[in-house]
């Protein structure tokens, strides 16, 4: 029978509706055709990794980077897994969806493709910035397009193939699955509420749940944020599950509230992964820096209370503010787009000091032993920062209510890098040793 031809543009229009598609289509790229075709021959035990890892966010890409580098160091052969509704997380689920941002949304997954479509976008985006940079503030609202080639290129040449729920033969190809990090069980990150289920491993059989786990994943606050319809069936595929871990101190009562699942606490996969990997994406990349030292502001929801603190902590420290984000502030063109990853990440090591309001921010700050100074951030979930002050002992670089001489204090007061260091060599142990013992095959395999 000749198949009934492929209409794109519903599902993201039904998934906008709050419905779900009628109909969706296979998603494969020429990594998953050729992927599916060496099924026979595959040697290593295969992983799929379900978790967020299109969203143009850093600390998103490099928590799916670092599970895969984990994966590979324990000689399994990592996938990741794409979700059918990976693209239209991130809204609120009480909203609809505004027509600009539909219409957006088929233009990027559409249009914005890795190669000749992507990189002519980009270097127009590059010319209208250096020839309307008074106008620098408008265009950043119309970043999206830069940031999907970064990321997506990023995904391209340091993460491994993608396979699809919808190809049965790659989905039965991995032996088990693991789900996390990031907030992958947070309702307002998932467009409908059945999309939970995805992140529960609702298209895998019962043997692979069982031999699958669930690795720092995030419910993103205290509480499991769904409702009752979907309390009983997320409870009956998670305890299928080998071994449940959650990445806050207050996942571990949300698991047992929300679906009666015990659950232990274990460090985002960023934390865990050997610091030399993040050292080989750094150098994968031409890169440049400040020709001067420099304070790097990481600031997600920057605010005039955000930006007063940076420019004191710089003017202070006598360092010159870099920012990592797009901004129009500093009248500098390269500062209006988006950095790559790679390049994220160098400003982040070779920085002389982290103003941020960001968890990996915070997370990076650490693995580069860089002295930090955290803006408070509730809007993004606070579970997660507590869970890491308390881990390492710093909730005296907390700043809350956003006053600039109390920030500059704090950054100049020395860090005790020594035990910060055997903290974060205690943790990568406990999250090494987890992944080793539950995706090991069991001796009577």
């Amino acid at each position: 029978m000749r198949p009934a031809k492929s209409r794109p543009f519903l599902p993201a229009f039904e998934l906008a509706r709050g419905r779900a598609p009628r109909y969706t289509r296979p998603i494969r790229s020429r990594m998953t055709r050729s992927l599916t075709s060496q099924h026979p021959q595959h040697d290593a035990k295969r992983v799929g990794i379900v978790t967020f890892y299109l969203k143009d966010n850093y600390g998103g890409a490099l928590q799916a980077f670092a599970t895969c580098e984990i994966c590979r160091s324990l000689g399994l052969e990592p996938l990741l897994v794409r979700s059918p509704f990976e693209g239209y997380y991130g809204m609120d689920p009480d909203k609809g969806m505004p027509l600009s941002l539909l219409i957006g949304l088929y233009m990027r997954h559409r249009l914005l493709r890795p190669g000749r479509g992507a990189s002519l976008l980009l270097r127009l985006k590059k010319a209208l910035i250096k020839l309307r940079a008074p106008q620098g503030q408008a265009l950043l609202h119309k970043n999206d397009g830069i940031a999907a080639h970064l990321f997506k290129r990023f995904a391209n040449r340091h993460l491994p193939p993608v396979i699809s729920t919808e190809d049965r033969q790659a989905i039965a190809s991995c032996s088990c699955f693991i789900v996390g990090s990031d907030q992958v069980w947070r309702r307002r990150y998932l467009r409908n509420e059945y999309h939970v289920l995805h992140y529960l491993l609702d298209f895998a059989d019962d043997e692979q749940r069982a031999a699958s786990i669930a690795y720092a994943a995030s419910f993103g606050c205290e509480h499991w944020e769904g409702s009752e319809l979907m309390r009983q069936p997320a409870a009956e595929l998670l305890r299928q599950f080998k071994a449940v871990s959650v990445r806050e101190n207050s996942g571990i009562a949300a698991a047992q509230e929300a679906w009666g699942v015990d659950a232990v606490r274990m460090p985002d996969p960023t934390l865990v992964v050997d610091a030399k990997a993040y050292d080989r994406l750094i150098e994968s990349e031409k890169t440049v820096l400040p020709p001067k030292p420099y304070l790097a502001t990481y600031i997600l929801d920057a605010s005039e209370s955000s930006r007063r603190v940076a420019r004191a902590a710089a003017e202070g420290l006598k360092l010159y503010g870099q920012p990592l984000m797009p901004t129009a502030q500093t009248g500098h063109r390269d500062d209006l787009i988006f950095k790559s990853v790679p390049q994220w990440l160098r400003y982040m090591r070779d920085c002389e000091a982290v103003v941020t309001d960001s968890f990996h921010g915070c997370v990076f700050s650490l693995i580069f032993n860089k002295p930090f100074l955290c803006l408070g951030n509730a809007a993004r979930g606070s579970a997660r920062f507590d869970t890491l002050f308390d881990t390492f002992g710093l909730r005296d670089r907390l700043l809350v209510d956003g006053d600039a001489s109390q920030a500059l204090d704090l950054l100049r007061q020395p860090m005790d890098w020594e035990r910060i260091n055997a903290l974060l060599h205690s943790e990568q142990q406990r999250g090494l040793n987890f992944l080793r013992d539950h995706l090991r095959p069991s001796p009577s395999a």
